[in-house]
C-alpha cells in the first residue's frame, strides 16, 4: 500500500513566493496604517508578523530573495504615501533586521516550519519571536526616526514601534504559521476530507464574529471609559478551546480586529501622519509661521501708530 503523501518543501517557485510576499506586505502595510489609533505612528503593524512567519516556513537559501521582496514592499508602500526615501530605507532595514533575528532565534529553538501545536512552540514564538525580536526592530527604527524626524521623542516612539510589532506578530504571524501547519497536516493525511477538517475552523470563526462585533462596540465611542470591555473576555478565553491552533489564532485575530477597528472609529485622529515612513511635513509650514509673525508685528505697529500720532498732535 502506498504510504502517506509527503509534504513538499516548496509548492510554488521562489519568484512566485517573492511576488506573493511583496503584494501581501504592501496590503498588510496599508491595513496597518488604516488600523492605527493615532496618526503619528502605526500602533498595529501586520507586516511584522507576516514577514517573520514567511521566513520561518521558508528555506534559509530563499531568505535573501524574500528579504529583498520585503524591503521592496516596504519602500513601495511608503513611497506611495509620499514619505521620505532615506527614512523609508532606514525603516525597511529595521524591519528586515527584526524579522531575520526573530526567524533565526525561533528556528533554532523549535525548528523549521513550526505549527504552533505545542506549548513549547507557542512559548518560543511569543517570547522570542513576538517580544524579543521587536526590540531589535524598535531600537533600529527609533534611531532612524531620531535622525530623520526633527523633534521626535525616543521614549514615545520606541514603545509605540515595539507594541505595534508585537501585536502584528502575535495576531498575524500566529495565523500564518498555524494555517500553514494545518495545511501541511491535511496534505499528509491521504484520506482526509477537506470539508471535515475545515468544520472546526469554521465553527471557531463563526463564534468569534459576535465577539468581534461586541469588541467593536465596547472599545469604540459607545464603550467610552466604562468597564464594558471585560464583556469580550469570554471570547478570548474560548479562542484557545475551538478549532485547534489554526482556529484559535484566527478567532483571536477576528476579535482583536473588532476591538482595534472600534478604537480607530471612536477616537479622533490627530497629529501629522508619518507612520512607518518619513514625516509628512506641510509644504510652506515654516514660511506660514514666519508670515504670521510678520503679520502680528505689523498689527502691533499699526496699533502703536495712532497713539504716536495722538501724542504728536497733543504736543503740537
Amino acid at each position: 500500500m502506498p504510504g502517506p503523501i509527503g509534504v513538499r518543501k516548496r509548492t510554488i517557485p521562489l519568484w512566485g513566493k517573492a511576488l506573493l510576499l511583496f503584494v501581501s506586505l504592501v496590503m498588510a502595510a496599508e491595513a496597518g496604517n488604516l488600523l492605527s489609533v493615532q496618526m503619528t505612528f502605526s500602533t498595529f503593524w501586520p507586516p511584522a508578523g507576516l514577514f517573520l512567519a514567511i521566513l520561518l516556513i521558508s528555506d534559509r537559501r530563499d531568505w535573501p530573495v524574500l528579504i529583498l521582496a520585503a524591503v521592496a514592499a516596504n519602500l513601495a508602500s511608503d513611497l506611495m504615501n509620499g514619505r521620505a526615501l532615506l527614512v523609508t530605507l532606514g525603516f525597511s532595514t529595521a524591519n528586515a533586521l527584526e524579522a531575520v533575528t526573530g526567524a533565526t532565534l525561533v528556528g533554532r529553538l523549535i525548528g523549521h516550519r513550526p505549527k504552533l501545536d505545542s506549548l513549547r512552540q507557542v512559548l518560543a514564538f511569543t517570547t522570542i519571536g513576538a517580544m524579543l525580536a521587536p526590540v531589535v526592530g524598535a531600537t533600529a527604527g527609533t534611531a532612524v526616526v531620531m535622525l530623520g524626524v526633527p523633534g521626535a521623542n525616543w521614549w514615545t516612539t520606541w514603545p509605540t514601534w515595539w507594541i505595534g510589532d508585537v501585536l502584528g506578530i502575535v495576531l498575524v504571524g500566529s495565523v500564518v504559521l498555524a494555517g500553514i501547519g494545518w495545511w501541511d497536516g491535511y496534505r499528509e493525511s491521504a484520506r482526509a476530507d477537506l470539508r471535515t477538517r475545515l468544520m472546526p475552523f469554521a465553527r471557531a470563526v463563526a463564534v468569534a464574529v459576535p465577539f468581534a462585533v461586541l469588541a467593536f462596540v465596547v472599545f469604540g465611542a459607545a464603550g467610552g471609559a466604562t468597564s464594558w470591555k471585560f464583556l469580550v473576555t469570554p471570547g478570548y478565553l474560548a479562542a484557545g478551546m475551538l478549532g485547534g491552533p489554526f482556529g484559535a489564532s484566527a478567532r483571536l485575530l477576528v476579535i482583536a480586529m473588532g476591538a482595534i477597528a472600534g478604537m480607530v472609529r471612536g477616537r479622533p485622529l490627530v497629529g501629522p501622519r508619518f507612520l512607518r515612513g518619513g514625516a509628512q511635513r506641510v509644504p510652506g509650514a515654516g514660511l506660514l509661521r514666519r508670515r504670521r509673525h510678520r503679520d502680528a508685528g505689523a498689527g502691533r505697529s499699526d496699533r502703536r501708530e495712532p497713539q504716536e500720532r495722538r501724542e504728536c498732535r497733543g504736543c503740537c
